[in-house]
């Protein structure tokens, strides 16, 4: 049957050519070549938009569906991204003078300006140390504020939002997702917890001492007829022991925990400076000032590994004779040939980023997320007690100056009236983060997390600081400064 259709269609062809050969011929090389690419173009040009919809689709596609175990689909994302606005800002600067010379096809309207060009997807601006606004001459201090710009002052927030989006396609497109994470490891767990954990430790060592000297300035009377003064002084000198004792041990566990990024467990990672490791060299100093001061304190297990890290990264360390010829000697900023170069830095640092996150992820998402849950809410904990202590050895250092001078003690009493006005609203705020944040999440930490005193250590801290604030009130109006 098909046969005898084939023969039909063929004899019915064949007569249609005999009784008309030069039109049949020319029809069937019009529909078999031009009349092809015809179609294709008018199918592109009636369906332009859908076709340009599915180039952006399929990308967007790629991300939603790939991303859990791609980190590389938002960095190809981001290039889609940057090619758009390349190719917008070129048609953009085109479009113009192609319009200009179709109109007016004469040499009056040729001009001398340079071609557009449009850069490649990796191309990155060269290095510029000036910065947005610069040359904007600050009303205050040398300083330049937001009301000293009027493009900065009057944004809409949409336009606000949509200058912040750019900033981030930019940023995708620059760095891999592994890089992008792996810099937030770096910056966050390798360098800002150790930081403020001894800015904490320092605040406190300090406050040690003011606490003393107005338990030496204090005269003997006083703690002898009044019992809620020596109280508070021997109490307040054994909670800042006890909160000394609490970021040690959080500082040791921390390290711990992170024994591929912050200890280098695997000795993999290519950079590794005298700065990333001075959080090991914090730890030993604390450790021996902790164990002359508490006999019979014991080194953690895994402690060997830490010891090792410290006398490692201090001979790493140059002298030098001063702050900035130190920096100079040891800080990585200062052997760029730009200081703010970011495409230098990151050149020399996406290894290492790309390391920092495959190291991390040696454990389970679920784990990961556990770890950083956790090691924030510590890091809030370390962050409120070095802050209270702070604006405490303040208040210490104006009372005693009302026991060293007598005779300006109304003056200073005024003072400290004063001091308190500011300080007591931040020790109300301080405390009710540090006791939210820590109520927010209790009861996964106090009930979910096996083998970790972590639950009991925080109830401590915040149980002392309560006490602290009420014996507070009593020991200043024992001296009449409430």
């Amino acid at each position: 049957m098909w046969f005898r259709l084939l023969g039909y269609d063929i004899s019915t062809r064949f007569m249609g050519l005999r009784k008309k050969p030069l039109e049949k011929s020319l029809g069937f090389l019009h529909q078999n070549t031009i009349g092809v690419l015809r179609w294709f173009f008018g199918m592109v040009r009636n369906n332009i938009g859908y076709s340009i919809a599915l180039a952006i689709y399929a990308p967007f596609t790629f991300y939603f569906i790939t991303q859990p175990m791609n980190p590389g689909a938002m960095w190809a994302v981001g290039k889609v991204r940057k090619a758009y606005i390349s190719t917008a800002e070129f048609v953009k600067g085109v479009a113009p003078s192609a319009l200009l010379a179709m109109d007016h096809d004469t040499d009056e309207t040729k001009t001398d300006s340079p071609p557009a060009t449009v850069s490649t997807q990796d191309s990155n601006e060269p290095y510029d140390p000036s910065t947005p606004y610069a040359k904007v001459k600050p009303q205050f201090a040398g300083m330049i504020l937001s009301t000293d710009v009027p493009n900065v002052e009057k944004q809409s927030w949409g336009d606000r939002m949509s200058n912040f989006k750019a900033m981030e396609i930019a940023y995708e497109s620059s760095l891999q997702f592994s890089q992008r994470m792996g810099r937030l490891e770096q910056m966050e767990n390798q360098l800002n917890f150790p930081l403020i954990a001894e800015s904490a430790y320092r605040e406190m060592e300090t406050y040690t001492l003011r606490v003393g000297s107005l338990q030496k300035a204090i005269p003997a009377k006083i703690l002898q007829t009044k019992p809620e003064v020596k109280t508070y002084i021997d109490h307040e000198l054994q909670r800042t022991r006890q909160f000394k004792l609490y970021i040690w041990d959080r500082m040791v566990r921390y390290m711990l925990d992170h024994p591929y990024i912050v200890m280098n467990q695997a000795k993999d990672q290519e950079f590794v400076d005298y700065y990333i490791g001075r959080n090991f060299i914090f730890l030993e100093e604390v450790t021996q000032d902790l164990m002359k001061e508490f006999k019979g304190l014991k080194k953690p297990e895994g402690y060997q590994a830490i010891e090792g890290l410290a006398k490692y990264y201090e001979s790493k360390k140059v002298e030098g004779t001063s702050v900035e010829d130190r920096l100079k000697k040891n800080s990585f900023l200062y052997k760029q040939k730009g200081f703010y170069d970011s495409n230098e830095m990151r050149a020399s640092l996406k290894r290492q980023w790309e390391l920092l996150y495959l190291s991390q992820n040696r454990a389970q998402e679920a784990a990961n997320f556990g770890l950083a849950m956790y090691v924030w809410s510590v890091r809030n904990a370390i962050w409120a007690i070095g802050n209270l202590t702070s604006a405490k050895s303040r208040e210490m250092e104006l009372i005693t100056s009302s026991f060293s001078s007598p005779k300006d003690h109304e003056q200073i009493r005024r003072l400290v009236k004063s001091e308190q006005k500011r300080i007591e609203p931040m020790y109300e705020s301080i405390f009710h983060i540090l006791t939210f944040e820590y109520v927010s999440l209790r009861e996964e930490i106090n009930q979910k997390l096996d083998d970790d005193i972590e639950s009991t250590q925080r109830q401590t801290v915040i149980d002392a600081l309560a006490k602290s604030f009420e014996e507070r009130t009593s020991f200043l109006k024992s001296i009449d400064l409430n």
